[in-house]
C-alpha cells in the first residue's frame, strides 16, 4: 500500500511523461484524416503475415496513430481517438491470432516494427483518454509492450545493439512497468541496465549524424529526458539510486 507522498511521486512522474510524449500537434495531415474517415489498417493487417514481420505499412500505421494521439491530447476529437483505440484491438487481435503472439513473442524481438508498436502503445498508455481504456491500457498495451520487448538484463544482447535501438525498445518498456508492475521493473534494472541506456542515450545526444539519422530521436530524447528529471526532483531513492552515479559526473 503505498503512502500518500508515494501517490503523489508517481503522479508527478506519470504527468511528466504525459506532457513529453504530447507533442505540439495542431491539425492532422490530410492522408490521417482520410484513413480516420475510411480506415485501411484492417486491410493492411490483414495483408500483414509472419513472411514479413518488419512490414513497413504497420510501422506507418503505428507512426499515424500516434501523431493523432497527440493531437487528440490537445484537441476534443471523438472519431480519431476512437479509431486510435480500435487499432490497439485490431493490431492486438492480429498478433494473437496470425502471429501466435502469446506463444512466441520473441519473433519480434529486436525488430523495427517492435519499435513502431511499442512507441505506438506507449503513447496510447499515456495519452488515450476514453473512459473505457483502462483495462485496455494494461491488459494490452502493457502485456504486448512486455512480451514484445527482452528482459532489461545486460546478460542479454542490450549490450552489443545499436544506440537507437536500446532508447526504442528499453524506455517503453520502462514506462509501462512502472505503471503496472513496478516490483518487476526494480528487479529487472537492479543490475545495471540504465548505465547501458544512458551510454547509449548519450551516444545519439552527443552525435549530430546518428541523431539526424534517428528518425525518432526527439520523441525518445523528450521521454528520458522528462522520466529522468521526473526520478531525481521527487528524490524518490529506489528510483535515484539506479540513476545515479557519481563517477559519471550526473549523467546517466
Amino acid at each position: 500500500m503505498r503512502s500518500s507522498l508515494e501517490t503523489l511521486i508517481r503522479n508527478i512522474i506519470i504527468r511528466k511523461i504525459e506532457f513529453a510524449l504530447q507533442g505540439n500537434i495542431e491539425a492532422l495531415p490530410p492522408s490521417i484524416e482520410n484513413e480516420i474517415n475510411t480506415p485501411e489498417f484492417p486491410e493492411k493487417l490483414k495483408n500483414w503475415s509472419k513472411e514479413e514481420v518488419d512490414n513497413r505499412e504497420i510501422q506507418s500505421l503505428c507512426d499515424n496513430a500516434v501523431t493523432i494521439l497527440q493531437y487528440c491530447s490537445r484537441h476534443k476529437n471523438d472519431a480519431a481517438s476512437e479509431y486510435a483505440t480500435e487499432f490497439v484491438k485490431k493490431l492486438h487481435e492480429k498478433l494473437i491470432t496470425d502471429f501466435d503472439f502469446n506463444n512466441q513473442p520473441e519473433q519480434f524481438h529486436w525488430t523495427e516494427v517492435s519499435k513502431g508498436i511499442t512507441r505506438f502503445l506507449a503513447t496510447y498508455i499515456s495519452l488515450a483518454n476514453l473512459e473505457d481504456n483502462a483495462e485496455i491500457k494494461r491488459s494490452i498495451c502493457h502485456e504486448v509492450i512486455s512480451k514484445m520487448t527482452p528482459p532489461l538484463s545486460p546478460k542479454l544482447p542490450w549490450t552489443y545493439k545499436s544506440s537507437d535501438t536500446i532508447i526504442s525498445l528499453s524506455l517503453p518498456r520502462v514506462f509501462t512497468y512502472f505503471l503496472y508492475d513496478e516490483d518487476k521493473l526494480k528487479e529487472e534494472v537492479k543490475d545495471g541496465i540504465f548505465v547501458i541506456v544512458g551510454e547509449q542515450y548519450n551516444n545519439l545526444h552527443n552525435n549530430e549524424e546518428l541523431r539526424d539519422n534517428f528518425g525518432y530521436y526527439k520523441f525518445y530524447d523528450s521521454l528520458y529526458t522528462y522520466y529522468l528529471a521526473a526520478i531525481k526532483d521527487t528524490r524518490l531513492l529506489d528510483y535515484r539510486k539506479i540513476y545515479d552515479n557519481d563517477d559519471n559526473n550526473g549523467e546517466v
